[in-house]
Formats: structure tokens, C-alpha cells, sequence
């Protein structure tokens, strides 16, 4: 006997990981890396347009913001 899905519509379902060359890594890993690279454009932006020559500031900053949105996606996936 062959079971029949209970649901009518056809659902999406979103995958919880990212094949990154090979390598199974979970969403909120990748979605953090993106928002890191892109606070790091935006800081060194910012510094650059306010005369900072170093780009110690943009990469300290970029860290922050990556660190903080892994730690906050990871915490939004464990509870759901």
C-alpha cells in the first residue's frame, strides 16, 4: 500500500543548509558571512569617507556584526 501526502497544496520547504563547495553548512552560518561582508563594505565606506587610512576599524566592526548575527540566527533557528 502506498501512503499519499496529507496535504492538497504543494508546500516549499525552505532547507535548513547550503551546499558551499561540497560541504553541507547550516543557513545561519552563510546568511551571517553575507551580512559580515557586507557591513565590512559599508564600514570601510564609512571610514575611508571620513579620512581613516587604517582598515583596522572597518575589520574590527565588520567581526563585531558577524559575530553578533551568527550568534543571534543560530539562536532564532534552535527555537523554532
Amino acid at each position: 500500500m502506498t501512503a499519499l501526502p496529507t496535504s492538497t497544496s504543494p508546500a516549499r520547504r525552505i532547507s535548513d543548509s547550503v551546499d558551499v563547495f561540497g560541504v553541507r553548512w547550516p543557513r545561519y552560518k552563510v546568511e551571517a558571512l553575507v551580512v559580515g561582508v557586507v557591513a565590512l563594505i559599508v564600514i570601510l565606506t564609512l571610514t575611508a569617507l571620513a579620512g581613516v587610512t587604517s582598515a583596522a576599524p572597518a575589520v574590527l566592526g565588520a567581526t563585531g556584526v558577524t559575530v553578533v548575527a551568527w550568534w543571534a540566527l543560530r539562536a532564532a533557528r534552535t527555537r523554532r
